[in-house]
């Protein structure tokens, strides 16, 4: 009997130590677990060597961008400290390699890329590699076609356009714009591009306002040319015609009409001058001329003229369904 309840302690014993043991294995798995998580998602990042971290970084940007396309308050400062974190770490081969290959792979997700060029425009001065990263984006943007991977491409040349030989690209993409080889989309997208270049495109925009029939596009190039340096150069006899028939177009919309009218009022400020106002004076009177249009010529010539404008007497439910 004595012998039985001595193999039974030695059995619970036994039994107990396994436990011990067993929950002991189990409490470090679940730690190391968490520690893990914690220093690749969480905080603990800190406790990695520099190179890591910014590989970490990396993951945690390109996971950011994929779930916040659209990122504001929290997730914009969380992604500003990933980059710096990225950039802080850019001369090392493993991140730079990294971001490189990102951005010329038309697999990854198109938001991803294009951080990644503006991680690499963020550092220049830092970036030991940037030789090799210009050498590759001059290639894949002469030896691509150019219709392929438009926006990675327009966002290499706009980020490193002083670094770049771009005439050729630019030449044949003006060329496909004014042929209509591009759809409509990547048409204003590349219009877009054009102008945010800040080059004189001021002739080529008026070419492309006598060709273009489409309103949204025509929208596009009108806000292209007023904000072009050259358009205060132009001749208002080659102008005027072109912005008349948009504005009086039976399909132009009230958004077309009024930058037509923002262009002109431009040009009187610019010079006073006045066969400008004569012409906005015309349209003024041009029965065709909605309500909303008229008010705004008014207001603009009742500012630049000497003689007095009546303003269309327009309620606030039309203003309203005006900007809606």
């Amino acid at each position: 009997m004595k012998n039985f309840v001595f193999s039974s302690n030695k059995i619970k014993k036994f039994f107990n130590k396994k436990r011990i043991f067993i929950l002991s294995i189990s409490s470090l798995t679940i730690f190391l677990i968490i520690f893990f998580i914690s220093s690749i998602y969480g905080s603990l990042c800190k406790i990695w060597p520099q190179n890591i971290r910014s590989i970490i970084a990396m993951n945690r940007l390109a996971i950011s961008i994929y779930k916040n396309p659209v990122c504001r308050d929290v997730c914009f400062y969380q992604q500003l400290g990933y980059k710096q974190e990225i950039t802080a770490n850019i001369d090392n081969k493993k991140v730079y390699e990294k971001l490189k290959n990102t951005i010329f792979n038309q697999e990854e997700n198109l938001g991803w890329r294009l951080e990644s060029i503006k991680v690499i425009e963020e550092s220049l001065d830092k970036n030991i590699y940037l030789e090799d990263f210009l050498n590759d984006t001059q290639f894949y943007i002469d030896n691509e076609n150019i219709d392929e991977d438009l926006e990675i491409k327009q966002a290499l040349i706009f980020s490193f356009y002083n670094y770049l030989e771009s005439d050729s690209y630019l030449k044949i993409l003006k060329n496909n714009i004014s042929e209509n080889i591009l759809d409509g989309n990547n048409k204003i997208k590349s219009i877009n591009f054009l102008s945010s270049l800040g080059t004189n495109l001021s002739g080529y925009y008026l070419d492309l306002l006598i060709k273009e029939n489409n309103q949204k596009i025509i929208g596009t190039i009108l806000k292209s040319l007023g904000g072009d340096i050259g358009r205060f150069d132009l001749d208002h006899g080659k102008v005027l015609p072109v912005l008349e028939n948009i504005f009086l177009n039976v399909n132009s919309g009230f958004e077309n009409r009024r930058l037509v009218i923002f262009i002109l009022s431009d040009f009187i400020m610019e010079d006073d001058n006045q066969e400008v106002l004569m012409f906005l004076d015309g349209l003024y009177q041009n029965e065709n001329t909605d309500e909303f249009s008229k008010f705004l010529i008014a207001d603009t010539l009742n500012r630049q003229s000497s003689r007095d404008y009546d303003f269309p007497d327009i309620s606030d439910e039309e203003w309203e369904e005006y900007y809606l």
